[in-house]
């Protein structure tokens, strides 16, 4: 398994005010899941064997896997050496690496966000259908503001799915963010036009946070949330957009 120990000169490193996205497909053969899995450590092995079906404990390894390999890119690491720490409310960080990421995958498809320090969350939801009538609207109740809820319950039915969606990514890349949570939960507050939110984390803290919707592929919905002003994204496709000497297992 070919991996350079340096980033190669082919990427641009992550400026200040830049988020670098890497969108990547979770579909991967049995020798390539075995692959991925040798870059991953005991604890992360633990937790993929816990996977009841076998196409996610694939996912799982593949994804990770892929992460590992991004993060050692941009830490001039092999993926297998880099360390991770788990705060009490288990977000992952690389301790004193001078770089922040978060990574989320729905269905089999990955993105990974990754910031020359600034605090992200980024989520990533695969759009299907949410149910009858009743059962949209007790997701929605579960996610949405009053006032959200109302313009929502206002929309035709067909355009329902896709502001569902739209609110349920924003929203959950927040909560991602912060790494503590938010006061009063998802429907204490509202998405304000701005994509400008300043809110109390369940630290007490007060997090300026910038919220920007993420247009990756035709059937899936995204968004970056970031604690601070707000970056310029840059997408890249893992792996045509990596380093081909690092990029496969």
């Amino acid at each position: 398994m070919p991996h350079s120990d340096a980033p190669s000169p082919g990427l641009p490193a992550i400026l200040p005010g830049q988020v670098h996205l890497w969108w990547a497909t979770l579909e991967c053969s049995d020798a390539e899941t075995s692959q991925w899995a040798t870059l991953l450590d005991a604890q992360e092995l633990d937790r993929a064997r816990a996977f009841q079906f076998e196409v996610h404990r694939s996912q799982f390894l593949a994804a990770h896997g892929k992460l590992r390999t991004l993060l050692g890119w941009y830490l001039g690491q092999h993926p297998s050496n880099v360390s991770f720490s788990i705060s009490p409310r288990g977000k992952p960080s690389v301790p004193s690496a001078g770089i922040a990421f978060n990574l989320s995958h729905s269905g089999d498809r990955m993105l990974v966000a990754i910031s020359a320090g600034q605090e992200l969350g980024v989520d990533l939801e695969r759009m299907r259908s949410i149910g009858s009538s009743s059962e949209s609207e007790s997701l929605a109740r579960e996610i949405m503001h009053v006032n959200e809820l109302e313009h929502w319950l206002s929309l035709p039915p067909e355009h329902r799915q896709a502001e569902f969606f739209r609110i349920w990514t924003a929203k959950e890349a927040v909560l991602k963010s912060t790494g503590q949570g938010i006061a009063g939960g998802l429907t204490h507050f509202a998405l304000p036009p701005t994509g400008e939110l300043d809110l109390q984390t369940d630290g007490q803290q007060r997090a300026p946070i910038s919220i920007q919707p993420v247009a990756v592929s035709d059937g899936f919905a995204a968004a970056l949330a970031t604690v601070g002003a707000r970056p310029r994204i840059v997408l890249y496709r893992f792996p045509e957009d990596f380093p081909a000497t690092t990029a496969q297992p």
